[in-house]
């Protein structure tokens, strides 16, 4: 009877093991882009952070170059971006991720308005 009992809690566990969904992970691809004076920039993936640091746009490659990218690796479904300039001005955003995603960060400090741009592709700077 032992025997019986090993073989089916053997069998259940199996079928349980290969029943489990394979979660797919990609990256979600951070560049502070522009217009950032010496601005405190904090970028959160899940409430993590990423970017903690004051940035400073370099004009020519609109882009904050070093400082300002960043790299999350993530499993396949809904995560929450969220970006703070300077304490105070707030944008989130939840994203469904089933591919790579590139996130372009920008700021109009004339409005106090946060934006972002989407990609597939990682963002290319001259």
């Amino acid at each position: 009877m032992k025997k019986g009992t090993f073989i089916a809690a053997l069998f259940i566990a199996f079928v349980l093991v290969s029943c489990k969904k394979e979660l797919n992970t990609y990256t979600i691809g951070i560049d502070v882009q522009s217009s950032f004076d010496q601005d405190s920039v904090q970028v959160l993936v899940d409430g993590q952070d990423v970017i903690n640091r004051r940035l400073q746009t370099n004009y020519v490659l609109g882009l904050c170059p070093v400082d300002g990218q960043a790299v999350a690796i993530r499993n396949q479904g809904n995560h929450e971006i969220k970006v703070i300039v300077n304490n105070s001005i707030t944008k989130r955003e939840i994203i469904s991720l089933d591919n790579n995603l590139y996130i372009g960060v920008n700021y109009d400090r004339h409005t106090g308005e946060i934006s972002f741009i989407y990609s597939d592709q990682r963002f290319l700077y001259d």
